[in-house]
C-alpha cells in the first residue's frame, strides 16, 4: 500500500456569506407545515390521526425531490400491512410513479421530481393533492425515503383532510 502525504494546501480562502441563514418554505396556509428533513440515506415517517373508518385524504404539497432517486409515499395500513396509494391533482393528474430508475421505489406510487412542473426546469408550487384508500385502511403516514447521495429540497406538506365513511 502506498500513501502520500500533502503538506501544502495552497493559499488561503476566505469566503463571506450575505443573506438569510436559512431556507424557509412557507406553508401554504396556517403557520406550520410537515417536511420530510434533509437527510441522506433515511426514512422520515409522520403518522396521520385517524379514526374509524378511513376512505380518502387531501393535503397541500411542496416538493423538490431527487427525480428517480428518492421519493414521497402516502401509505395506508390495510390488515397490518402499509401499502403505497396512487396521489392525484384536482384535475385527476396521478402525479405518482411505478417507475423504479434505481431501485428505490419497489413498493411504486412514489412521488418524486418538481411540484406543478417540470424537474430542475420549473420552479415548484403547492398542489393540492388526494388519494382514495383501499377498503380496510385503519392508519395513515406520510413517508419521505431518500438515497445515499445527493439532496434537493426535499418533501412539505399540510394535510387538510382525512375523510370518514358515514
Amino acid at each position: 500500500m502506498s500513501v502520500e502525504r500533502f503538506r501544502d494546501p495552497g493559499p488561503t480562502v476566505a469566503l463571506a456569506f450575505d443573506g438569510d441563514d436559512e431556507t424557509v418554505i412557507p406553508p401554504h396556509t396556517g403557520t406550520t407545515h410537515w417536511y420530510g428533513g434533509y437527510e441522506s440515506q433515511n426514512d422520515n415517517i409522520l403518522d396521520v390521526a385517524a379514526s374509524g373508518t378511513v376512505t380518502s385524504l387531501d393535503f397541500w404539497s411542496w416538493y423538490f425531490i431527487e427525480e428517480g432517486w428518492d421519493y414521497g409515499f402516502v401509505e395506508a395500513q390495510v390488515n397490518g400491512d402499509w401499502v403505497t396509494v396512487p396521489l392525484r391533482t384536482d384535475a385527476g393528474q396521478v402525479v405518482t410513479t411505478n417507475d423504479d430508475p434505481h431501485g428505490n421505489n419497489t413498493e411504486g406510487n412514489g412521488l418524486t421530481g418538481t411540484s406543478g412542473g417540470e424537474y430542475f426546469v420549473d420552479d415548484p408550487v403547492y398542489q393540492h393533492l388526494t388519494a382514495d384508500l383501499p377498503a380496510g385502511t385503519t392508519d395513515v403516514r406520510f413517508r419521505y425515503s431518500t438515497d445515499a447521495a445527493y439532496m434537493d429540497t426535499g418533501y412539505t406538506f399540510r394535510v387538510r383532510n382525512t375523510g370518514n365513511a358515514k
